[in-house]
């Protein structure tokens, strides 16, 4: 191959070999290197689009203004985070501006680190691309110098270079140059996914804390009545017995059907009425949520013994509410029974709050109670043949006593209802019954003296007495046993059972007058005194019974009036019944006993008055 230069013709003088051989590998290098700026460049649109939007997202993250979408899988570990950091450099109390504040400057500040990290990167992935470049520009400047070397040493033959070799290396250099790029935009492309990972969970993260803080820092309206809460809470209770369900002696209680009305204001409620409406009402699920309660019930109660039948929350614009409750429920009751069956029972039917004291719950009597139009107990539940009889009922506002310190009171209102028991009822069940059976045993004393009559004499005697034992174990046994002292009945019946004891003793008595003693004109001397004395024993018997109807736990226990010198307790007028039946006992025996000691001793004088005179009577024969 013969190069000519400029000007020279072709049968000049041609250039030298070794000439020719360095304008050949310049022109290569030459060629090479406007290769490799080529290569360097972006080749088309999608990637001048990809570059700027990389350096467009990156100047907009740096500067703050970038909001990237939210990822879809939000780890708890990010939000976790981000609360700590939140509340490591900030107070709980501070507001929620101060909290944004703050929290976007840390967003920027981080963002910026994490933008200055992610440049060095590039910057590092630039150096590494380069010292390549350097690497394959050395490996082309050897050649040359090698080639150049081989061509002044051998000037007979040309230096023909392999073209496959120097685009081999020209390709290398170029695909080292480009993959540094690429690697660069990946490496800015998942450094931006990362920023945009993190910062979409720490913004979701904190706006979940914001909301937090701002809820548990509000004011809930279903705590108290009032967002100050130096205001104290006042309620007023209305109360009424509509059904007499039953009633129990044994367990001291009763059940009824009670309804019950509270009313107070709340201020805040008009949010909750909706537009064009002057109430609304709820039930006590939603009721409980969004508005405060007074949360009243019957305190009294026994265990488990409440069926709810009704509840509902009247809420009006003006902040008016009302509560309606109906229950059946089982009140527990203070009876005393000293009196029984004449007792007068006042049963209390007793509202509070369990969640209250009354330092922060001050319970009223509603203003409806003073109405006499709306009684709180109806009359006509205690209608014949019913058990009771109302007598009167009063509703009044009470503070229990402190157990501790004066601020543990408790608000209660109080229902009274005051009846007397119906005491014909009683007497048809226990007392007719005993009165018959002493009539009976005092029909003993009319039967002959005779041994045929002897086993129906005994035998009715011995019925009537386990007929009152019965009788008294079933009154025990209506009655509570951890009752204070005896009552009324109880007395009675005890009463009732020594009459027939001593109707029994007297009879033994008289039988051994008559079979054992042999005087019989004796024995019905006795019978007949006891047809008159043993009625009057036992209506002096009833007489003190009657005396001690009325008879109170109360009353038995003022020993300083003068009630109670006369009267006193139960037990008392067990004593003196007692004392007339053991007198009548001693004192009818005595007397006969002396009658009969009388009469042998008149027998005597005439059988020995018949044997002197015997002699005398002969000899005159």
């Amino acid at each position: 191959m013969n190069i000519l230069l400029p000007g020279w013709s072709s049968t000049g003088r041609a250039l030298p070999a070794s000439f020719r051989k360095v304008l050949l590998l310049g022109s290569l290098v030459l060629l090479a290197q406007v290769h490799q700026d080529s290569a360097s460049r972006p080749t088309s649109d999608d990637e001048d689009k990809d570059q700027k939007s990389v350096s467009v997202s990156l100047s907009a993250h740096a500067s703050g203004r970038w909001e990237p979408p939210r990822p879809a899988n939000d780890t708890e570990a990010s939000t976790s985070q981000m609360h700590d950091e939140v509340t490591l450099n900030h107070p709980q109390k501070q507001s929620n501006d101060d909290l944004q504040e703050t929290d976007a400057e840390l967003h920027d500040a981080k963002a910026d680190a994490e933008l200055h990290e992610m440049l060095a990167a590039v910057g590092k992935v630039d150096v590494a691309t380069k010292e390549e470049n350097a690497k394959v520009d050395s490996s082309v400047e050897s050649l040359l110098e090698r080639s150049m070397s081989e061509g002044e040493s051998s000037s007979q033959h040309e230096l023909q270079p392999d073209p496959k070799k120097v685009k081999k290396m020209v390709d290398a250099k170029r695909k080292v140059k480009v993959k540094g790029r690429v690697h660069t935009m990946e490496a800015v492309v998942d450094k931006k996914r990362t920023i945009t990972n993190q910062s979409t969970a720490q913004m979701t993260a904190r706006m979940a804390w914001q909301e937090r803080v701002a809820t548990e820092t509000a004011a809930d309206p279903s705590l108290h009545c009032s967002d100050d809460p130096s205001v104290k809470c006042k309620a007023y209770v209305s109360m009424f017995l509509r059904h007499w369900v039953d009633f129990s002696d044994l367990h001291e209680r009763f059940t009824g059907d009670i309804w019950y009305i509270v009313k107070w204001t709340d201020e805040r409620v008009h949010s909750i009425v909706p537009e064009g409406m002057s109430h609304v009402t709820m039930n006590k699920a939603i009721a409980t949520k969004r508005l405060w309660i007074p949360d009243v019930d019957v305190s009294n109660r026994a265990v488990g013994g409440k069926d709810n039948l009704f509840y509902a929350v009247k809420v009006q614009r003006n902040g008016e509410c009302m509560l309606v409750r109906r229950v059946i429920t089982t009140v527990t009751a203070n009876i005393d029974f000293t009196s029984y069956p004449f007792d007068r029972l006042a049963l209390d039917v007793s509202l509070g709050s369990p969640n209250f004291f009354s330092s922060d719950l001050e319970l009223a009597v509603g203003p409806d109670m003073a109405d006499p139009n709306t009684p709180a107990v109806a009359a006509s539940m205690f209608l014949h043949p019913h058990s009771f009889q109302l007598v009167d009922w009063s509703i009044r506002a009470y503070a229990s006593k402190a157990p501790v310190h004066d601020s543990m009171k408790w608000g209660r209102i109080i229902l009274t209802i005051q009846m007397d028991r119906v005491w014909w009822r009683v007497f048809q069940m226990t007392i007719v019954p005993q009165l018959f059976m002493i009539g009976v045993g005092y029909l003993v004393v009319w039967y002959p003296r005779t041994p045929a009559f002897i086993s129906c004499k005994a035998g009715g005697l011995m019925v009537a007495l386990l007929t009152m034992m019965s009788l008294k174990n079933s009154t025990i046994g209506k009655l509570p046993a951890g009752r204070a002292g005896s009552c009324w009945l109880e007395g009675f019946q005890d009463t009732a059972m020594y009459l027939i004891g001593i109707m029994l003793w007297l009879n033994v008595f008289c039988e051994i007058v008559y079979h054992k003693w042999g005087q019989p004109a004796l024995a019905e001397r006795m019978s007949f005194c006891l047809k008159c004395a043993y009625p009057a024993l036992c209506g002096v018997c009833f007489f003190t019974c009657w005396y001690f109807v009325g008879t109170t736990f109360t009353s038995a226990l003022d020993q300083d009036s003068m009630f109670w010198q006369w009267r006193g307790s139960i037990a008392k007028m067990q004593t003196i019944n007692r004392f007339w039946l053991l007198a009548f006992f001693v004192i009818f025996a005595w007397y006969w006993h002396n009658e009969s000691v009388t009469m042998q001793k008149h027998e005597s004088k005439v059988r020995l008055a018949a044997d002197d005179l015997s002699p005398k009577e002969s000899e005159d024969q």
